[in-house]
């Protein structure tokens, strides 16, 4: 299982993991630099658990639904905490656990 693997289960996902001293170990593909948009992040009340913000961004397009795209702007932040990095690389299992727990934490 890769991590593209684990991104292509969730829709309107972007990806950016950074070890404990803030450099970047991934980032996905064609995703904005969110980082200039973090310390405007406010957190999210109706998120049940986990370290959930809401922030507004860049705007960029993204699948939609449907067909064709949509037009994204305001985001939700989530603050994950997937364990140790391994030679540069998160525990795939854990990360996938942990995107569990994240969506099963949103209302719907």
């Amino acid at each position: 299982m890769t991590l593209e693997d684990i991104v292509s289960g969730y829709s309107n996902v972007l990806i950016s993991l950074a070890d404990s001293h803030g450099k970047t170990v991934y980032h996905s593909p064609g995703a904005p630099d969110i980082r200039e948009f973090t310390r405007d992040a406010i957190p999210d009340k109706d998120a049940r658990g986990g370290e959930v913000y809401l922030l507004s961004g860049p705007t960029i397009m993204m699948p939609g639904h449907g067909h064709g795209h949509m037009e994204h702007s305001n985001w939700r932040m989530i603050n994950l905490s997937v364990g140790p990095l391994v030679d540069g690389k998160t525990d795939l299992y854990a990360l996938h656990r942990a995107f569990d727990r994240f969506s099963s934490s949103l209302h719907k």
